[in-house]
């Protein structure tokens, strides 16, 4: 199943994609085939400080690779003071563009609430006082999420991999966050998640692969690559009837304008 665009200066940027060793034996051969489809250009988010100076090193293998650095709330009980001060030494990067992926996960609960709470709201200050949009993962823990984001004062980033309703639409868009999607929108079962990227403001919406992991339809049980991101573009094409080049038109200019990409 081929996508394909009319116009041939047409473009498209995941906004988060996990181009790391741990995932990929041949990074190079991963990012070459997304750009024979046009991704021209991935933000690559760190998981943990281990990752961080990884997704830096990745990211200069081309002018199109940028990085994020952060620390998961999977991880959350290894965050301390000295983690706090290798990130700010870290984000002096010029390939650093935004600090992530941080936030909370009530899910899984892998790292205690309070250790996520700590671990967010330090680097959310990170990404405040460096000026740097924040990346920001989400997992039950909404309402949290938006007091955090509200007390320390930093209204610029992105809830990646969306999964939440419409309903919160109105308090994101007072947050003045950006939301990006990922190959789960293309799911037969997630309707809702669907009707989130219908209804919301166009000029925040973002797409990604989250890639390994949530491989579109019709790829699901294959790991997912950055390739594969035209097939969750297109469907919010669909959802929002729009063509898939202006789609792709319309989230690579919110992703350049939200990480001011250099592009």
């Amino acid at each position: 199943m081929s996508i394909n665009f009319t116009k041939p200066e047409t473009f498209v940027i995941d906004s988060h994609a996990h181009m790391l060793s741990q995932y990929y034996k041949d990074i190079g051969s991963v990012v070459q085939a997304a750009a024979d489809v046009k991704v021209k250009a991935m933000v690559i988010p760190a998981v943990n400080l281990a990752t961080c100076q990884e997704a830096i090193d990745v990211a200069n293998l081309s002018t199109n690779l940028f990085a994020a650095i952060g620390h998961h709330p999977h991880e959350a009980n290894e965050y301390d003071a000295r983690s706090e001060d290798r990130l700010y030494e870290l984000a002096k990067s010029p390939k650093v563009v935004a600090i992530g992926e941080t936030g909370l996960d009530f899910y899984y609960n892998l790292s205690t609430k309070d250790e996520q709470i700590r671990a967010f709201t330090s680097q959310l200050g990170i990404a405040k006082e460096l000026n740097k949009p924040v990346i920001v993962h989400c997992r039950d823990a909404f309402d949290e999420i938006f007091d955090i984001i509200t007390k320390v004062g930093h209204k610029l980033g992105v809830f990646h991999c969306f999964t939440g309703e419409p309903s919160m639409l109105e308090k994101i868009d007072e947050l003045g966050f950006y939301i990006s999607f990922s190959g789960i929108v293309t799911f037969p079962k997630s309707s809702q998640i669907q009707e989130t990227a219908r209804l919301m403001k166009i000029d925040k919406l973002l797409v990604e692969t989250d890639c390994p992991y949530l491989t579109p339809v019709p790829y699901r049980g294959k790991p997912n690559e950055p390739k594969y991101i035209l097939h969750t573009l297109a469907k919010i094409a669909s959802l929002r009837n729009l063509s898939v080049d202006e789609m792709a038109e319309i989230t690579s200019s919110n992703t350049i304008r939200l990480f001011s990409l250099p592009l």
